[in-house]
């Protein structure tokens, strides 16, 4: 999904920032992004980077993928 890239992207380019706000951030993520290569890639280098500034990322499945909108169990085959 290209909302949540963009948010990945947002969340990195301002972590300077954000450190000094949080120690704890709270991204949703939709759940049939984490089937994308290029997202889950994405969030590695994301995940690092807010580790390099001590921010843990704490990843929320929209509620879509809990209410079974998005193919229910099939999301993580």
């Amino acid at each position: 999904m290209d909302l949540d890239r963009i948010v990945l992207k947002k969340v990195s380019e301002h972590a300077d920032v954000l450190k000094n706000v949080t120690k704890n951030l709270f991204v949703n993520v939709n759940a049939k992004s984490l089937k994308s290569e290029g997202y889950i890639e994405s969030l590695s280098e994301v995940k690092n980077h807010l580790k390099r500034n001590r921010i843990n990322l704490i990843m929320e499945l929209t509620e879509h993928a809990t209410s079974g909108k998005c193919g229910g169990g099939k999301i993580f085959e």
